[in-house]
């Protein structure tokens, strides 16, 4: 054997020894380990549109994506309280949890207000054994956990008495204060607290509580309520015949109908007619709640997390609805929260108003002159603007109450058809025969049914649009189209003005899904563009495809272009459309946001 063989012997031996002992002792380099995906549920206590619920979800899961990035899969349910019986919906949702979430390990529960609390009291550690549980809820909502369970969480005081003492602040000369609620577990609890924290205080004013009949009768009673008299508004859930309700659609009812000033406890109702109170604030408390979730997600010990009380129970008043009633704004508490606050005539309009007298005292011939023939089409245009305001005012009113229909009675329906068929199909199953396989189909069919009805009713009318305003409206809408159809849609949406009037952040909204429609259909495009933003005060909007094009020329009266045109007309706005065969189309909508007495008459 020569030299070189024995070389490279004795090197491939010593090679293999040396691997073999950084194997056993451990110091061979591993692959870097991948990132934990944090699996967070957050299961709610009632219907996913009611506008609590909408503004907590998008603060948590904002929240929560904004530290964790692509590392976050979040998921939400919701227990409809409000249209089924309690314990009917946590039986029907423990089943349904059970299977949906059985190959998931779940990294925290997010219990949103006492329905969830109460459903991960009685069934958390059958169905997530171990997991940690973050409540959001009020002050009492943890009274019958026993100790030892592995929760923390964000608790608000619901202070009625604060409420009344509020009322009692601004309108001294109140004699009596009729306390409306509803007929439901829930109208129960928050009317039992109302009792136990108003007591001490019936010598000062009368309190009536109205608890029984319909809404009817309770509408018939605020109409006629004589002065002195003062409505403080719980809940209405439910009636005392067992009808399930809308509490906000009954607050809605109130508000309108009544002769005298109407309080709540809500947050969120602060700017639908009621005077305010002393409130509870959602957003200040999804905030709360979403930072010490990402806490117990860094892992925190929970011992070392207690549950604490939340700061967002404030005064909180709606400036419009004192200058309505006529009530002093000096008497309110020190630290009230004053919303919708409208400036003076001059502060708001003085350029207006200068530029116009300025206008006025140039052109005074020319307006002798044209006086005439000015008036003339002046009306004729009003009859026009005027019908196309109802015209548009209707169909948006029929979106609406078309998308509620969709919500409320078919997509329950769905789902508990869907799950009917989940139940019939596992009591089919054992045996194997065609039977089996076909309610699998049928079961696939409904649950896909659902979900497109769901899709439906928010393209039909957008929640988020009136609760959260504009941008977030168009985020889920580009999600939406961008899900459905496969496209790369980007959204750039700058800073807007604090307050849009609903009607041009409707008439966006509405262009938007058009465009999106238009390109989806005709442009064959992959990518959209859509920006948002403002410019001196005039609100702007850029959809802009990449797709095959059109001439602009033979296709500028399209029905689609023109109902653009006629929205953003009606809120004094323009359309520009850029588009030729081969290069795509670019359409830019324009206006500035009117004057509320200028919106007004639009509308």
């Amino acid at each position: 054997m020569c030299l070189q063989q024995v070389q490279r012997r004795l090197f491939s031996s010593s090679l293999f020894c040396l691997v073999m002992f950084l194997l056993i002792t451990g110091f061979v380099l591993e692959a870097p380990a991948a990132e934990r995906q944090e699996v967070v549920l957050a299961l709610y206590g009632s219907r996913p549109d009611l506008p609590a619920n909408i503004i907590v979800d998008e603060i948590i899961r904002s929240t929560l994506e904004r530290e964790l990035g692509t590392r976050l899969d979040f998921y939400a349910e919701f227990l409809d309280t409000a249209r089924w019986p309690e314990d009917e919906a946590q039986a029907t949702v423990r089943d349904f949890l059970r299977r949906k979430y059985a190959q998931r390990k779940l990294t925290v529960i997010i219990a949103v207000a006492r329905p969830a609390i109460n459903f991960m009291r009685i069934y958390g550690e059958e169905l997530f054994p171990g997991v940690p549980i973050v409540v959001y809820g009020d002050s009492g909502a943890l009274r019958d956990w026993e100790p030892g369970r592995r929760i923390t969480g964000t608790l608000g005081k619901v202070d009625l008495r604060g409420t009344v003492e509020l009322i009692l602040r601004l309108q001294p000369n109140t004699r009596e204060i009729l306390i409306i609620s509803g007929a439901s577990p829930s109208d129960q609890w928050l009317r039992s607290i109302a009792r136990r924290q108003l007591d001490q205080l019936e010598k000062r004013v009368n309190l009536t509580y109205l608890d029984g009949g319909s809404v009817e009768d309770l509408v018939r009673t605020v109409a006629r309520a004589p002065d002195g008299t003062v409505i403080l508004f719980l809940s209405v859930y439910q009636d005392s015949a067992g009808n399930k309700l809308l509490s906000d659609e009954v607050l809605a009812r109130i508000t309108k109908e009544a002769r005298v000033p109407v309080y709540n406890q809500g947050g969120t109702h602060v700017g639908s007619g009621i005077v305010g109170g002393v409130v509870f604030n959602p957003e200040s408390l999804g905030r709360e709640t979403a930072q010490l979730t990402l806490r117990v997600l860094r892992g925190e010990r929970l011992q070392d997390l207690p549950v604490q009380v939340s700061k967002s129970t404030v005064p909180m008043v709606d400036w419009r609805q004192l200058q309505r009633w006529g009530l002093d704004e000096k008497q309110l508490p020190a630290g009230t929260v004053v919303r919708f606050r409208e400036a003076s005539v001059w502060k708001s309009y003085k350029w207006y108003i200068l530029s116009s007298l300025a206008a006025m005292t140039l052109e005074s011939l020319l307006i002798v002159t044209l006086f005439v023939e000015a008036r003339k089409r002046r009306t004729s245009e009003k009859m026009l603007k005027e019908l196309s305001g109802r015209l548009i005012h209707a169909a948006e009113e029929e979106r609406q109450r078309v998308a509620r229909e969709l919500h409320d009675d078919f997509g329950q329906r769905l789902s508990l058809l869907s799950l009917g068929l989940d139940t019939l199909d596992r009591e089919s199953s054992a045996d194997g025969t065609l039977l089996h396989q076909r309610l699998q189909q049928l079961g696939n069919d409904v649950k896909e049914l659902t979900g497109d009805v769901h899709n439906l009713s928010h393209r039909l009318h957008s929640s988020k649009l009136r609760l959260l305003g504009l941008k977030a409206a168009l985020k889920e809408v580009c999600q939406q189209v961008s899900r459905q159809h496969n496209l790369d849609i980007q959204l750039q949406a700058g800073e807007l003005p604090s307050e849009l009037p609903d009607d041009l952040s409707l008439c966006f909204y509405r262009v938007a899904q058009e465009a999106l429609n238009n390109a989806v259909k005709h442009s064959h495009s992959t990518r959209v563009e859509v920006k948002l933003g403002d410019s001196g005060g005039q609100v702007w909007m850029r959809i802009k495809d990449f797709g095959v094009g059109f001439d602009f020329t033979a296709r500028a009266n399209g029905i689609g272009l023109a109902a653009m045109r006629e929205r953003l007309r009606m809120v004094g706005g323009s359309l520009r459309v850029k588009s030729s065969p081969g290069v795509g189309t670019e359409l830019t909508a324009e206006a500035k946001p009117m004057t509320p007495a200028t919106s007004s008459h639009a509308a």
